[in-house]
């Protein structure tokens, strides 16, 4: 590079989520921002663990607006500006909702790509979030509570990230699953596996993989989760299962261990 030249800068004026914060220094963060104009970006914003709290809009659930400078040839940007665009003080009304805002923003960190702009992640997020926002403090675990809307919205992210699990019929031979039937979910092969091929597996000597036993209301309620339907059957047990799956799922993923 010539001496003199300077590097080229994106400034971005958008609005986001902050999905995690990590401090540099003394008196700086990196913070990883999901935002609806540039995607997922990693920023440092200078002074912001000082007691001036420049910075104090810099809280996960709350939409900002923020203006950031994103230089073309490195990975950190730097924030300029922030300030909350749409508060959520609701989601602080109990752990449940917290549990499931953060479980959220951990999910989308981890499955939204650098600097991608992801319209329909962002829309499903802040969609879950406002959800969240408005859930009574005593609806946590019932469908419509604050699991079953996270469980819903990691079946959607799983989809929009072109990961979407297929539990409608077996992923080797195409077996149509029995309606209520249980199946086996091996979430490395991208779904549901049938006995026979599941038995056919184990004695070919392949490697085993993590798998999840889903009843069939709660099959058929993951399904309608990942259409965005409404399927208003679904046990407590359903929930636990959801959750594994998708964890287990995006952690494969992002390991780049899942077909």
């Amino acid at each position: 590079m010539a001496r003199g030249a300077r590097l080229a800068v994106q400034r971005l004026d958008t609005r986001a989520l902050v999905c995690g914060r990590h401090p540099l220094g003394e008196a700086d963060l990196i913070v990883r921002l999901f935002t609806e104009e540039g995607g997922m970006v990693s920023v440092v914003a200078r002074g912001a663990r000082r007691a001036s709290r420049r910075f104090a809009s810099l809280e996960p659930m709350h939409s900002l607006t923020v203006r950031v400078e994103l230089p073309s040839v490195r990975e950190l940007g730097n924030l300029v500006e922030a300030s909350v665009d749409r508060p959520r003080l609701g989601i602080m009304a109990s752990l449940a909702t917290l549990d499931a805002a953060g479980h959220a923003l951990r999910w989308v960190r981890d499955a939204a790509a650098p600097r991608a702009r992801e319209p329909m992640m962002w829309r499903e997020l802040n969609e879950l979030l406002d959800a969240l926002d408005g859930i009574p403090a005593v609806l946590e675990r019932g469908v419509g509570g604050a699991t079953s809307l996270l469980v819903a919205f990691g079946m959607r992210l799983l989809v929009l990230g072109g990961w979407a699990l297929e539990l409608d019929r077996c992923v080797r031979c195409g077996k149509p699953c029995p309606t209520d039937a249980r199946v086996v979910v091996h979430i490395a092969a991208g779904g549901v596996v049938c006995r026979a091929c599941d038995g056919s597996a184990a004695t070919s000597g392949a490697s085993p993989q993590r798998h999840v036993v889903l009843r069939g209301e709660e099959r058929r309620w993951l399904v309608a989760c990942a259409c965005g339907e409404e399927f208003p059957t679904a046990g407590p047990r359903a929930f636990d299962v959801g959750l594994a799956l998708i964890d287990e799922a995006l952690r494969l993923h992002s390991r780049g261990d899942a077909t």
